[in-house]
C-alpha cells in the first residue's frame, strides 16, 4: 500500500504534469513516496496540508498549509474542501474542455 500512488504515477505521469496531494498529517508513506518519485522525475508537486504539514509540506514545490491543532480533522478537511472547490471553479473557467 505504501507504493499505491507511486505505481499509478509510473503508469500515467508525464513530464509537465503536477502532482497534488491532500493530507492532514502530511506524513502518509504512500504520499511521501509519490512525492519522492515525482520530484525524481521532474514533476512539480503541490501539497495541501494541515496540522504541522509533515514531510510533504517540506517536500512540495508549492504548499498550501492550514495550520490546525493535531487531530482537528474537521476544520482541516473543511478548509481543504473549500480550496478544492475554488480551484475546480477556476479550472472550469480557464480550461474550456472541463466545462
Amino acid at each position: 500500500y505504501e507504493e499505491i500512488f507511486t505505481r499509478q504515477l509510473q503508469i500515467t505521469a508525464h513530464s509537465g504534469d503536477v502532482l497534488v496531494a491532500i493530507s492532514c498529517s502530511g506524513n502518509s508513506p504512500n504520499l511521501v513516496h509519490a512525492f519522492e518519485w515525482a520530484k525524481d522525475k521532474g514533476i512539480k508537486t503541490v501539497a495541501l496540508s494541515a496540522f504541522d504539514g509533515g514531510k510533504i509540506r517540506e517536500m512540495a514545490d508549492i504548499g498550501i498549509h492550514v495550520p490546525t491543532i493535531k487531530g482537528e480533522y474537521g476544520q482541516a478537511e473543511d478548509a481543504h474542501l473549500i480550496l478544492n472547490h475554488l480551484v475546480a471553479a477556476y479550472m472550469m473557467r480557464r480550461v474550456p474542455e472541463l466545462s
